[in-house]
C-alpha cells in the first residue's frame, strides 16, 4: 500500500495527514481476528484491502503497481487519488465512473 501512496505523491506532512489520513487504518495494534471485528466498517474494509495486497502473488502485485504508476503520472489523476483508490480496491456500481477514469488515465499519452 505504501508503494501505491508513493506513486500518487501522497503528502505525509502532519497537516495533510490529520486532514485526510485519519480513520484510514486502525489506531490500536491488531493482534487477533477478533480485534479486526471491533473496528468501524470503513477501517475494517481498509485493513482487509491491505491484507489482500499482502496475499497477492508477487508477479500480480508488480503488474498492478506498474499500472497504478502509469495512472498516477498526471497531476489530474493524483488530485483524485482517494476516489481512484476506492475504485481499485472497492469496485461497486456507485464508483463505476471512477473506474472508467482509471482506464482513461491508463491509456492517455
Amino acid at each position: 500500500m505504501v508503494d501505491y501512496l508513493w506513486a500518487a505523491a501522497w503528502p505525509t506532512d502532519f497537516d495533510f495527514m490529520t486532514a485526510h489520513g485519519l480513520d484510514v487504518l486502525p489506531e490500536p495494534l491488531l493482534g487477533t481476528p477478533e480485534d479486526l471485528r471491533t473496528l468501524p466498517a470503513k477501517v475494517r474494509g481498509n485493513v482487509d484491502n491491505v491484507l489482500k495486497l499482502a496475499d497477492t502473488p508477487r508477479w500480480r502485485s508488480r503488474l498492478n503497481l506498474k499500472l497504478w504508476q502509469r495512472i498516477m503520472r498526471t497531476r489530474e489523476a493524483r488530485a483524485q487519488v482517494l476516489p481512484l483508490l476506492d475504485a481499485v480496491f472497492n469496485p461497486r456500481t456507485d464508483n463505476s465512473a471512477d473506474r472508467r477514469k482509471l482506464l482513461v488515465y491508463l491509456v492517455r499519452r
